[in-house]
């Protein structure tokens, strides 16, 4: 039988390291602390003061922090409360207007449809589905100038490189 090794699994095998268990070999780079890239986005978003802005970002925070408690597969509870910040961010990402932003949005509610959708454990097809889009939201993000914007957006996609299990 072939064994297939899930990226929640990774992100909980990093998770455990984190919190004092194995360290990473040598020859890895460690990975940013999700909970430190998770603070550092809350810290960010707090200053926001367009309303929409901040209502998205803050259910974004939300939906991290829910999958930071829960690493592995979402029981019902934990994906209920989670698809009610997906449906706000849903709502509020049809209002931008501006196609970049709008582009980056978009992608991050599909990663998050994507592991809603398969109860935080995404098949293999789903998983390649979320890493192309991963990657269409990151290389978007690389063309923002304002710096609070690009701060809260870079952890955003550190985490989700993180949770892909993205090199």
């Amino acid at each position: 039988m072939k064994t297939i090794i899930r990226p929640v699994a990774v992100l909980a095998v990093a998770l455990g390291a984190l919190a004092g268990g194995t360290a990473p070999l040598a020859s890895q780079q460690p990975s940013p602390d999700p909970k430190v890239l998770l603070e550092t986005m809350r810290n960010n978003v707090d200053r926001i003061m367009p309303s929409l802005e901040n209502m998205r970002w803050t259910e974004n925070v939300k939906l991290w922090q829910a999958r930071l408690d829960h690493p592995g597969a979402l029981d019902r509870a934990t994906r209920a409360a989670m698809q009610n910040s997906l449906d706000s961010i849903t709502s509020i990402v049809e209002q931008i207007k501006a196609p970049d932003e709008r582009g980056r949005w978009e992608a991050n509610r599909d990663l998050w449809k994507f592991l809603i959708a398969e109860s935080g454990a995404p098949s293999p097809a789903t998983l390649a589905n979320m890493k192309a889009t991963y990657k269409a939201m990151r290389e978007n993000v690389a063309k923002i100038t304002a710096p609070g914007e690009e701060q809260r957006w870079k952890a955003n996609c550190d985490l989700w490189k993180g949770a892909l299990g993205v090199k």
